[in-house]
């Protein structure tokens, strides 16, 4: 647990979809949503109204990336999804996409009273960009540039999984983000993982 200005951010390796939060801040396409990765798994978790009302709302009025929209979960263990617009993001453009939607989805959150929140590693997915490290300095930094403004929001909750928290537990600690400027994505798409990936998307099993 680290402390960044008001609000107190951690690290953890788990599943985001049992998070006891708030809020929960699911990675989208811009035009629909993605129901694999994160979004499956908040989509098992009961809260597929949720889902779906972002993907009905984005299907008729796509949003530009970086951009965020919020809905009532519909279930699960979240109250809120807030849908950030990021994948799909170019290599060159995810970093300040994912720092964009992230500082929104915070500002966004506060005005509705969230007290808490849980964050995957945005853009690092399987069609994502960005490497942990970066993903983490991104998040980071929109908590540092939103902490100032906070009314509400008191906790921040970056949550991996099946990796180690270390690589992103370091960027905390040494506060790297602070001086973190745009970057070009740096994790190259890997088909074997895709395709394994796929797989448990088709069977139900969660793999974000």
């Amino acid at each position: 647990m680290k402390q960044i200005k008001t609000i107190q951010v951690q690290v953890i390796d788990g599943n985001i979809a049992t998070m006891k939060v708030d809020a929960v801040m699911v990675p989208q396409f811009n035009n629909g949503a993605s129901y694999g990765g994160v979004g499956g798994a908040i989509t098992r978790s009961g809260a597929g109204s949720g889902m779906d009302e972002y993907n009905d709302y984005a299907e008729k009025k796509p949003l530009s990336y970086g951009d965020v929209y919020m809905t009532a979960s519909g279930g699960g263990s979240a109250e809120y999804l807030l849908h950030l617009a990021t994948v799909g993001c170019k290599a060159d453009t995810s970093f300040a996409c994912t720092v964009n939607a992230v500082c929104k989805a915070l500002f966004l959150a506060d005005e509705k009273g969230v007290k808490t929140i849980a964050v995957p590693a945005v853009g690092s997915g399987i069609i994502g960009t960005l490497t942990l490290e970066q993903s983490a300095k991104a998040i980071f930094k929109a908590v540092a540039l939103f902490a100032e403004h906070a009314k509400s929001v008191q906790s921040v909750t970056m949550v991996v999984y099946g990796t180690s928290t270390a690589p992103a537990q370091e960027i905390l600690d040494n506060e790297s983000y602070l001086a973190a400027e745009n970057e070009t994505g740096q994790k190259e798409f890997n088909f074997a993982e895709w395709l394994e990936g796929f797989a448990k998307d088709m069977s139900g099993e969660d793999r974000y």
